[in-house]
């Protein structure tokens, strides 16, 4: 997996020559970063991810990615912030956020409460459709979750 990432990374800086824009270099920091994991450098790893999220604190998809990574080091304090920020940032995807937040919660320290999450996420997902689409969207929200 880390060769095909790397390789479509890479195939990707090569299209876009000398116009490469702040948010390919960060995915590319992202991206060394999750090397590094895989590598077993983890203070490394986990000192790169906290300066990044320090530099770049409002960019989302630092924050979703940044989240992921914290969880892989048991990061829980630090995953927490980031899914926080990301409601912070994109209330447009409250739905998907709150369900990153249940899964993890339901995996580490809460799984009790992760329900409530979930549902606070559907809640927000209701909003944005036509009430006849509610019960086809509802078994698709919550089929695909680790909660019940």
């Amino acid at each position: 997996m880390k060769e095909l990432l790397d390789k479509a990374y890479e195939q990707w800086l090569r299209h876009l020559g000398d116009n490469v824009p702040p948010e390919t270099e960060r995915l590319g920091e992202l991206i060394s970063i999750s090397n590094l994991i895989e590598q077993g450098e983890i203070d490394t790893a986990r000192e790169k991810i906290l300066h990044l999220v320090e530099q770049y604190p409002d960019e989302f998809d630092v924050q979703i990615i940044a989240s992921s990574i914290f969880q892989r080091l048991g990061l829980q304090e630090e995953a927490y912030k980031s899914l926080m920020m990301m409601l912070v940032l994109r209330p447009d995807m409250a739905s998907m956020t709150c369900r990153r937040i249940a899964r993890y919660m339901h995996e580490t320290d809460a799984p009790n409460r992760a329900q409530v999450v979930l549902d606070l996420g559907w809640e927000q997902e209701k909003k944005t459709l036509r009430r006849k689409d509610w019960e086809a969207a509802r078994q698709q929200y919550y089929g695909s979750s680790p909660v019940r």
